[in-house]
């Protein structure tokens, strides 16, 4: 924005040159930060115990890796459990695209774990949404408002992050990927260049109710 105002102001004679053409603003390539394997256990089990409202929200994002503002927007009827699939919309994407993505083994598990008898209607209720994650995040031991003040805070879209690097230490298709998340396959690339290690993503995958037990 300040680039183009400043172009106008040349353009107009009011100044000479273009003060912003001295700076180059870079950003710095991160990779992102994900749950370890034993969080992603700890997450889990906390929701099963004490956060069953959280449930679906909570799945979606660590094994289907939607975000957050799309899970709030998603209904049960976008989630077809015997096609294996998950229908992002237009209307409810944050690229205005949509897209599907692919039900997991494990995440069917989850799906009707917490879904239930339930066939339609949002997949949780957005109410006082802040406070329950945050709750839930002191109980993992993140920083929070009044809780863990010399703990880590927690990493914003991480859920997301921890997918995206599990899924492709096991798969290793980045096209086919970036069609999930709803990504370009260069930004896939550039993010997720680091995967976590295919030994450790596979127990991840077989992270169930414990009212299931894998094959």
């Amino acid at each position: 924005m300040f680039p183009q105002f400043f172009n106008w102001c040349k353009t107009r004679g009011c100044i000479t040159e273009n003060p912003l053409d001295y700076y180059k603003i870079t950003v710095s390539k991160k990779v992102p930060a994900v749950l370890s394997l034993q969080l992603c256990e700890q997450l889990v089990q906390l929701v099963l115990s004490k956060h069953q409202h959280l449930g679906l929200y909570t799945v979606l994002c660590l094994f289907a890796g939607v975000r957050p503002s799309e899970c709030s927007r998603l209904r049960i009827e976008d989630i077809n459990v015997p096609d294996r699939v998950i229908h992002i919309r237009m209307t409810r994407s944050k690229t205005h695209q949509s897209r599907d993505v692919r039900i997991e083994e494990n995440l069917v598990h989850w799906i009707t774990h917490f879904c239930r008898e339930k066939t339609s209607g949002p997949v949780f209720r957005t109410t006082n949404l802040r406070p329950h994650l945050e709750e839930l995040r002191a109980a993992l031991g993140f920083k929070v408002r009044g809780c863990n003040a010399h703990a880590e805070k927690w990493p914003e879209d991480v859920l997301r992050h921890t997918y995206a690097s599990n899924w492709l230490s096991v798969h290793k298709d980045r096209p086919r990927f970036a069609e999930y998340m709803g990504n370009s396959p260069q930004i896939i690339g550039q993010k997720y260049h680091r995967p976590v290690p295919e030994k450790e993503a596979k127990r991840f995958w077989q992270i169930v109710p414990a009212s299931y037990t894998p094959a």
